[in-house]
């Protein structure tokens, strides 16, 4: 596996996780230059701790605590890189990055990413509702000729309603 790093992920909900341990594993052996996959650790913290911090006063004290302590543990098992393929926790990305001594890639920088090379202008935001209400796109896209559409109240329940039946 060579110069394959050890990757964290860390885990906010089960199936984002789950998923991404899955991509992961397939992409891994679908590279001819790759022998098997790499080194990889999931951790998890219940989810009802970062769920009855929402919408709180203290909800960025209690999600930075939470996801510090993942953060150790995956670093403390060897992970190299952290991927956390939930969009809440990148809220607070660029505060934590300075506080933490390993490497997290950043899913909505990658995102930028793909819709700047493919020149979308009005790409549609959907995730939970944390999601859509917050500001944890709109900082990436400040300097970009993109307008990030969202949906309107009543649809943003609806969806995450959605989102939330399949967590």
């Amino acid at each position: 596996m060579g110069n394959t790093k050890h990757i964290g992920i860390l885990a906010i909900t089960a199936p984002g996780a789950s998923l991404t341990y899955r991509k992961l594993v397939k992409a891994a052996f679908q590279r001819s230059e790759i022998e098997g996959h790499p080194d990889i650790t999931l951790h998890s913290i219940n989810y009802a701790k970062y769920k009855a911090a929402k919408g709180k006063d203290n909800m960025e004290g209690v999600w930075k605590k939470l996801l510090h302590e993942t953060i150790e543990k995956l670093e403390n098992a060897g992970a190299e890189i952290i991927i956390c393929p939930s969009n809440t926790p990148h809220k607070f990305y660029n505060e934590m990055k300075e506080e933490i001594n390993i490497e997290w890639l950043n899913i909505v920088e990658s995102a930028k990413i793909e819709i700047v090379e493919k020149n979308f202008k009005k790409p549609l935001l959907l995730g939970t509702k944390e999601t859509m209400i917050g500001n944890t796109f709109e900082p990436f896209f400040e300097n970009e000729s993109v307008s990030l559409i969202k949906p309107n109240e009543n649809e943003i329940e609806y969806i995450n309603k959605m989102v939330l039946l399949q967590s």
